[in-house]
C-alpha cells in the first residue's frame, strides 16, 4: 500500500453536506445599526422574521445565515432599497426550490432508486452519501455559472436598448473600458 492509499479523505454524513449555515447572534440594537437606517423598520423586521430570516428573543437577533445578511447589506449599499429586496429574495428562493428540485429528482432517478433497487447494501452508502455531497457542490456551481452567463447576456441587452441615453462622447469613452473589463460586448 502507498503512502496516499493509506491517508484517507474523512468521509461526510449527508446531514454535514446540507447542514445549514452557522447563525449568528446579535443584539437586537447592533442588527439595526448594521442597516444604518437604510429601511430596517419594524415592518422590515416582522418581515425579515416572517421570512425566517431571523428570529427574534427579546432584545437579541439570531440571524441564520450571515452570508445571507451581509449579501443584503451591499446590495443596500448599492442602493436597493430593503422592501425590493426582500421581494427579490423571496422570488429567488422560489426559483431556486424549483432548481433544487431538480437536481434532488437526479439524484433520486439516478442513485437512490437503483441504490434501493439493489437492496440498500450497506457498502454503497458512503458512496452514496459522496455522491450527493458533490451533486450539491456541482449544482451550486451550475446554477453559479449559468446565472454569470446569463447576467452578463442581460447586462449586454439592457446597455444596448440604452444606448440612446449615453449621446455623450465623454460618458462613452468612460462606459466602454468599464464595460469591455466587466465582460460585456458594447
Amino acid at each position: 500500500m502507498n503512502g496516499e492509499d493509506s491517508i484517507k479523505k474523512p468521509k461526510t454524513q449527508v446531514n454535514d453536506v446540507l447542514a445549514p449555515e452557522k447563525p449568528r447572534k446579535l443584539s437586537l440594537s447592533d442588527f439595526k445599526k448594521l442597516f444604518g437606517g437604510q429601511g430596517m423598520t419594524p415592518s422590515a423586521l416582522r418581515r425579515v422574521s416572517q421570512m425566517g430570516l431571523i428570529e427574534i428573543h427579546g432584545l437579541s437577533v439570531q440571524v441564520k445565515s450571515p452570508r445571507l445578511m451581509d449579501i443584503g447589506l451591499e446590495l443596500l449599499q448599492i442602493g436597493i432599497p430593503m422592501g425590493e429586496m426582500l421581494d427579490e429574495l423571496a422570488a429567488l428562493k422560489e426559483a431556486e426550490d424549483a432548481i433544487a428540485g431538480r437536481f434532488i429528482d437526479l439524484f433520486e432517478r439516478d442513485l437512490w432508486k437503483p441504490f434501493v433497487a439493489a437492496g440498500l447494501p450497506a457498502e454503497q452508502v458512503e458512496p452514496l452519501a459522496d455522491s450527493l455531497e458533490r451533486l450539491t457542490s456541482v449544482a451550486s456551481r451550475a446554477v453559479d455559472a449559468v446565472l454569470r452567463d446569463t447576467l452578463r447576456a442581460r447586462a449586454e441587452a439592457f446597455i444596448g436598448t440604452q444606448s440612446e441615453h449615453f449621446e455623450s462622447e465623454e460618458t462613452m469613452t468612460r462606459l466602454i473600458p468599464l464595460a469591455r473589463a466587466a465582460g460585456l460586448d458594447l
